[in-house]
């Protein structure tokens, strides 16, 4: 909170003339649904509202001082500062989702607002202070089976550093909020550890936070944080990037809470229509080490776009819950896609690269995308061929919008196979340009079917919006 003031008073400071004369906009919606559990019999209405009040704060999208040779510049990047209301969302205690009632909240928050301050020394020498003093070791990034990022909590800090148009090379300094006012280990737990995802498993398990004997977290950052980042282009075919970060430094730090991370990506365009990524990531703790290394090759000419990815993971068991000992994955994906009159067809292969002595497997998925529609069909692993996905949107109809999400699983049991048909998702809004009802979306929807056991849940729900 203390943030959102501060920099919602530079703003007004910087802007003042200009935010007299620039009116608030107001946007919410009200929505109920009347629905059905076919499991438990039970039924009811859940209420829903909410009010957004946006406060344009500058009229261009970046404000900054100006000056000639050596000079003190700050800027403004962004266009509002947005209050949201969010209130309370009522329901039955018979509602047919059961839930349990969201507490009102609101917020004050910048939207693609940012203010950075430098000092500009004319000859490829700058200074950054404040929000540009950022550490980060993390260029291997999508939906994979882990990932390895490091995150480091700094809040206030500097970086020195050298541009030009080919390279530059950045250092910075940092430490946690607070800075020379911190009290150490004296004023209780401190939670700016609790939570950091350093790895991260598929099911989002986050690493569990040390304590010392005292109970009071033992990642208590208590010195400084160290950066450094290094680029180097060569106009459009090749882009090399190193960036490297460490608390290991923080003199009240726990041993088992230092770590560094070292982070490398290198992007190389070598003929027209090729594309060649090659991200690495490095983490050292006490815990032990772990690495992720994600190669790709994407290659389009004309209607046809070919890639490919490999995936190597290796981390070190202690350094996630999820593990009970070191693991090591790789995986290979491939795609091909082409674009028709109608529409873009794509196949996406993948498969882990298994050890001679564990079973292979292949995922498959297709799709098509078109203007007014859309399907997927996921095989999942075709070597057992125990579940199929299939999934589709259309849109080709004016005011309606429907979504379908189903699974088709078969389970062996010794050669006696059970099927089971799930259907995830059907939803229908229906919208003005069909009912003639503007500012107003009616919502069928039906979900969590499953041959096997659940009847699943229905509602029919009316939202309307400012």
């Amino acid at each position: 909170m203390k943030k959102a003031i501060a920099l919602l008073a530079t703003l007004v400071v910087l802007t003042s003339t200009a935010f007299a004369q620039l009116a608030p906009t107001i946007t919410g919606s009200a929505e109920t649904k009347w629905g059905a559990n076919l499991d438990n019999e039970s039924n009811g209405f859940e209420l829903s509202t909410d009010v957004t009040v946006t406060v344009p704060v500058v009229t261009s999208e970046t404000v900054a001082t100006e000056g000639e040779g050596a000079y003190g510049s700050a800027s403004i990047t962004g266009s509002s500062l947005t209050f949201t209301f969010g209130l309370d969302s009522f329901n039955d205690d018979d509602s047919f989702l059961n839930d349990d009632v969201n507490t009102a909240d609101s917020a004050l928050k910048g939207t693609d607002a940012s203010i950075s301050a430098k000092i500009d020394f004319a000859n490829g020498l700058y200074a950054t202070i404040g929000s540009e003093s950022d550490l980060a070791a993390n260029f291997v990034d999508g939906d994979k089976n882990y990932w390895v990022k490091p995150t480091f909590d700094e809040e206030a800090g500097i970086s020195l550093g050298y541009a030009t148009d080919m390279m530059s090379v950045e250092v910075t300094v940092a430490n946690e909020d607070d800075g020379y006012l911190h009290d150490s280990l004296d004023d209780g737990t401190d939670a700016t550890y609790e939570g950091s995802t350093d790895v991260i498993a598929e099911d989002k398990i986050e690493l569990t936070p040390s304590t010392d004997d005292t109970g009071v977290d033992a990642t208590k950052e208590d010195g400084y944080f160290l950066g450094a980042k290094l680029m180097y282009t060569a106009g459009d075919i090749f882009t090399a990037n190193v960036d490297l970060a460490t608390n290991s430094t923080g003199t009240e730090l726990a041993d088992e809470a230092k770590k560094t991370g070292v982070a490398v990506k290198v992007v190389s365009k070598p003929v027209e229509g090729l594309t060649i990524t090659v991200p690495f990531d490095y983490l050292t703790a006490e815990a032990g080490a772990a690495m992720e290394l994600l190669p790709a090759v994407a290659f389009t000419t004309g209607a046809l776009t070919l890639g490919a990815d490999f995936h190597y993971i290796n981390v070190a068991a202690d350094l996630a819950s999820t593990l009970s000992e070191d693991y090591t994955g790789t995986k290979l994906n491939a795609n091909v896609a082409y674009a028709l009159a109608a529409g873009t067809a794509k196949v996406e292969v993948g498969s882990a690269l298994a050890e001679m002595d564990t079973e292979m497997d292949l995922t498959v998925k297709t799709s098509f995308t078109a203007e007014t529609y859309s399907a997927t069909v996921d095989f999942g692993n075709v070597m057992d061929m125990d579940d199929l996905g299939i999934d589709g949107t259309f849109t080709g109809v004016a005011g309606v919008s429907v979504s379908v999400e189903t699974a088709l699983s078969l389970d062996n049991d010794n050669g006696d196979y059970t099927e089971s048909f799930t259907v995830d998702k059907i939803n229908v809004d229906l919208t003005d340009a069909l009912t003639g009802i503007e500012n107003t979306t009616f919502t069928v929807n039906y979900s969590g079917f499953n041959t096997g056991d659940a009847k699943g849940t229905f509602y029919v729900g009316a939202k309307i919006s400012l």
